[in-house]
Formats: C-alpha cells, structure tokens, sequence
C-alpha cells in the first residue's frame, strides 16, 4: 500500500509509522526514503521477517540503519497493563460462560462445537 509514489508525495522530513502489519510498506523504497532523508525516522510495530534479523543479516538493510531512524517494536505496540487486564478478564469471563453453559458470545466459530470432541462441565452434569 506504501509504496515509492506515497513515499515520494510526503513532506521532506517526515515521520513514517506502521501499527499495522510490516509488508504494508514495502522496504525498498521505505530504505531509499530514509537514506535520502524524504523520512526522517520511521517506526514499525513488526518487521518482515519474525523474528527481526540482526543488522549483518537483513536482507532489507533497515535494520542497519540504527534506532534513531529506524526502530522496530515486538509487534505488541498496544500492550500496555490496561490491555493486558482487560484481555484477562475477557478471558476469564468467556472460560466462565463456556463452562457454565457451552455458551460466549466472544466466539467467532461457533461451528467448532460440531466437531469438538469435549462437552462443556454444565452440560456433562445433564448429559445421560
């Protein structure tokens, strides 16, 4: 999606900075913008190889550009202790549904139960 033509469009000095997934941005032109100072730093949440190469190794080269222009999060820029508790108690309450009644409405497939080979503790109790 960001590609050399975006890269060229932005003001001379920017900041670029992904939160989403790495090959969004492709690394060539994401490179040559900030050898040449169209970017002044960019930052990434992810790299495009898991996990990040050292800077001898990268086959991109953008790690060998340093933290002061380049700098590279575990892809978990959005962790923070509220997320984290949060995630937890979801958890939590969903484990709690499910084993009181087979039910969560946090479930995207709820089709998995048509081939789940265990059975939820409520519904052991009333099984025959």
């Amino acid at each position: 999606m960001i590609g050399e033509a975006q890269l060229a469009a932005v003001k001379p000095g920017a900041i670029l900075i992904n939160t989403s997934e790495a090959e969004l941005v492709d690394p060539v032109p994401l490179r040559a913008a900030l050898l040449n100072g169209r970017l002044a730093a960019a930052a990434m949440d992810g790299y495009y190889i898991v996990p990040a190469p050292s800077a001898q190794n990268d086959p991109f080269g953008l790690m060998a550009l340093g933290a002061d222009r380049f700098l590279v999060t575990p892809h978990a820029a959005g962790a923070t202790e509220e997320s984290f508790r949060a995630m937890l108690m979801a958890n939590v309450e969903s484990i709690k549904n499910v084993l009181d009644s087979g039910e969560d409405p946090r479930v995207v497939n709820p089709g998995f139960r048509d081939h789940a080979r265990w059975s939820p503790v409520g519904r052991r109790a009333s099984s025959p």
